[in-house]
């Protein structure tokens, strides 16, 4: 099983200011870094899983490249 969060400003979720642009966020949220942001969806998803029967959460790998390795 796998899940694979988008970033959260490219693919289906670009903001109306074009792919990779943080202003919005930044103006949203001066206090946190989109790090920090990406870092937390990552921990979500990895909640999602570990709530599903089908997955040994003992067993749990993630992999990725660039940024978001």
């Amino acid at each position: 099983m796998t899940i694979t969060p988008e970033h959260f400003v490219s693919g289906e979720r670009i903001p109306p200011e074009g792919s990779y642009d943080t202003t919005r966020f930044y103006q949203q949220h001066p206090e946190w870094t989109a790090v920090g942001k990406f870092t937390l969806e990552r921990s979500i998803a990895i909640d999602v899983l570990s709530t599903l029967a089908e997955v040994d959460f003992a067993r749990i790998g993630v992999m990725g490249h660039s940024l978001g390795g």
